[in-house]
């Protein structure tokens, strides 16, 4: 719990003899560590998917445990600002207050022929369930814009040109039973998150995910790691619009682009994603010695990444060439992670084992960070 603060490099507890024989003395030494950081970040595709960021925080500002970050976007084809600020002990109780303040815009034209501009704000308030679970109330109110439709998109594109405003009220439930919350080497967590949008504005829906890992030594080196994670989104007396579909790839199933799974128009000329209501994926993981001194903070593992992502409510009436196949996909790859003097970096190389004709593919992915 102590280095779960992020305040400390190193944590060592010793315990000597009490008093008397039923009690103990515990011994924390602790060593502090840098709590601002400045990160760098960077991908590459085979579709030419460049990307780049940087991100400002501090995790302790004023020395009171006040967190605050701000994100800005530097890359070709996304510009974002973002401005969170918390307060892990709001009104001096165990409770976490805070705000965010965003705004986004992004060329999604390689996956799906227009651009997309978002600015809003939202509130936070959570507090403890228990020693290993909590529960997060969140509020935010947005205003979305597809803009620059691409005359040649799809026809589910083009009617979703235009302005919507969001008003979402959702909650997060976590519960966390972990043996470490920096480096777990055993134990599970769960997330769910639900959002409903429909408390004034202009979009009415509700969404769910879920998420559980669980990580299972083998032995001092060898380390499993198990993934699973789902979504779906219904529409409230309406069609769910198109950007609230969930467009998967990158990071979530690795050896696809970004929304290179999923439903997609391939009568348009550009062969548009347009989304999907619903997705399932997993990942199994094994971690192990690489040859390399362990000084060097290089870890290696190789993963399975596979799932299934579909189901639209596109009127195959209108929109006859949208296909939705809610098949299965998979990968198989090979992750590098070194936590190098300039901060930590991470590739990773991937195969695709089982993919739709239509699928969009990425082989290689790139991140890098720093701190101060």
């Amino acid at each position: 719990n102590i280095r779960a603060l992020g305040y400390f490099a190193k944590v060592d507890i010793t315990q000597d003899p009490g008093a008397e024989a039923d009690k103990t003395v515990i011994n924390v030494d602790v060593q502090e560590q840098s709590t601002g950081s400045l990160s760098l970040s960077a991908g590459f595709s085979t579709l030419d998917n460049a990307v780049a960021g940087i991100q400002l925080s501090e995790r302790n500002f004023l020395g009171r445990g006040l967190q605050i970050s701000t994100s800005l976007s530097v890359a070709k084809r996304r510009q974002l600002i973002d401005f969170r600020y918390t307060d892990p002990y709001f009104l001096d109780r165990n409770l976490v207050g805070g705000f965010d303040l965003f705004g986004s815009e992004t060329d999604y034209q390689n996956e799906s022929s227009f651009n997309s501009r978002s600015q809003g704000a939202g509130l936070r308030f959570g507090f403890p369930l228990s020693e290993k679970s909590r529960f997060l109330v969140r509020y935010q109110f947005r205003f979305d814009e597809i803009f620059d439709v691409d005359p040649l998109a799809s026809n589910v594109v083009k009617a979703s040109e235009g302005k919507k405003y969001r008003s979402i009220i959702g909650y997060d439930y976590y519960y966390d039973n972990r043996n470490d919350p920096v480096d777990p080497t055993g134990g599970w967590d769960f997330l769910l998150s639900q959002n409903f949008a429909g408390l004034g504005g202009t979009v009415r829906y509700l969404s769910n995910e879920v998420l559980a890992r669980y990580y299972l030594p083998l032995t001092d080196d060898f380390l499993t790691s198990w993934r699973l994670d789902g979504g779906y989104v219904q529409g409230l007396g309406d069609d769910v619009p198109l950007a609230d579909h969930f467009f998967k790839g990158g990071d979530t199933i690795r050896g696809f682009a970004r929304g290179g799974v999923g439903p997609r128009d391939l009568g348009s000329v550009n062969q548009d994603a347009v989304g999907a209501l619903a997705y399932v994926f997993g990942t199994a993981e094994l971690s192990f010695p690489n040859g390399l001194p362990e000084a060097l903070g290089v870890k290696t593992s190789v993963f399975a990444d596979g799932g299934y992502i579909g189901i639209a409510d596109y009127d195959q009436a209108i929109y006859p060439s949208v296909v939705d196949d809610f098949a299965p996909r998979a990968s198989v790859g090979l992750s590098l992670y070194w936590q190098s003097p300039f901060g930590p970096i991470r590739l990773d190389f991937a195969h695709v084992l089982l993919d739709e004709p239509y699928d969009e593919k990425e082989s290689f992915r790139f991140s890098a960070g720093t701190s101060f």
